[in-house]
C-alpha cells in the first residue's frame, strides 16, 4: 500500500506523511473550502470524499504497537 515502517515497526514516519498529504490536499482544495458562497454540504462532501481519505489512506493496513 505504500506504507513505511522502521525499524521494530515504528511508524513516526508514516504518519508524517500522512499529515502532509492531507495538508497538502487541503490546500489544493482550499479554492472550494474557504469560498463562501460554496454551499456548506458541499463543502463537507469534498472534505469527506478528497481530504479525508488523504489523510487515512492506508492507516487499517499498519500494525497497532504498544507505546
Amino acid at each position: 500500500m505504500g506504507s513505511t515502517l522502521q525499524e521494530g515497526g515504528a511508524t513516526s514516519r508514516e504518519i508524517g506523511r500522512r499529515i502532509t498529504a492531507g495538508w497538502h490536499t487541503w490546500r489544493n482544495m482550499s479554492g472550494i473550502l474557504c469560498d463562501k458562497r460554496v454551499p456548506l454540504y458541499i463543502k463537507e462532501k469534498v472534505y469527506k470524499v478528497v481530504v479525508r481519505p488523504a489523510l487515512l489512506y492506508g492507516r487499517e493496513a499498519l500494525p497497532i504497537t504498544k507505546c
